[in-house]
């Protein structure tokens, strides 16, 4: 695979990064959500240390209030990635990665790096936490996701909910197909 090297990497990101900037396009971005890596049938998400604190913790209460927190790790590591140049233009980032992809990463960047190490409820975790972040930055307000029983014991405060019992049901079904579609 090579090793990875700061002057010959981030390309595309760098370039986008410098045109929104360039064209002040960047002031009406809320944040930078940059996901990588995170298909492992052994999502273990890291805590980068590169990303804006503030929108780390978001990214992680959301997925608590979705029931996700367990593809979430205790491991921190600064972490250079495509995140990177939108920080430098003075954007919010986070950036989702699972760096350990198979035994010691042994499946990154190697011929074992193969789609039948992936996973559709890794992908689909990920997506329901980044739509929720995504709703959560732009103060979009879902309803609430309950179970049948939550919804039986009037368990979600007295909110709304778009499905009522099926709320949950019908949320996993429609991120659990845009995960396979992916």
């Amino acid at each position: 695979a090579g090793e990875w090297i700061a002057a010959d990497s981030l390309h595309g990101s760098r370039r986008m990064a410098e045109k929104l900037r360039a064209a002040g396009e960047h002031r009406r971005l809320n944040a930078v959500v940059v996901v990588d890596m995170v298909g492992d049938r052994e999502l273990d998400l890291l805590r980068d240390l590169n990303s804006t604190g503030w929108l780390n913790e978001l990214v992680r209460d959301v997925a608590a209030q979705l029931r996700l927190s367990h593809v979430f790790g205790d491991r921190t590591h600064p972490i250079e990635d495509d995140h990177v140049p939108f920080s430098r233009i003075g954007l919010p980032v986070v950036d989702l990665i699972d760096y350990n992809y198979g035994p010691n990463n042994s499946f990154w960047h190697t011929p074992q790096d193969t789609a039948d190490k992936l996973s559709a409820k890794s992908l689909e975790a990920v997506g329901r936490i980044v739509l929720g972040t995504i709703s959560a930055l732009a103060n979009e307000y879902l309803h609430y996701v309950t179970t049948r029983e939550e919804y039986a014991r009037q368990d979600y405060e007295g909110g709304s909910t778009l499905f009522g019992p099926w709320s949950l049901a019908a949320y996993t079904q429609i991120f659990s197909e845009l995960s396979n579609a992916l």
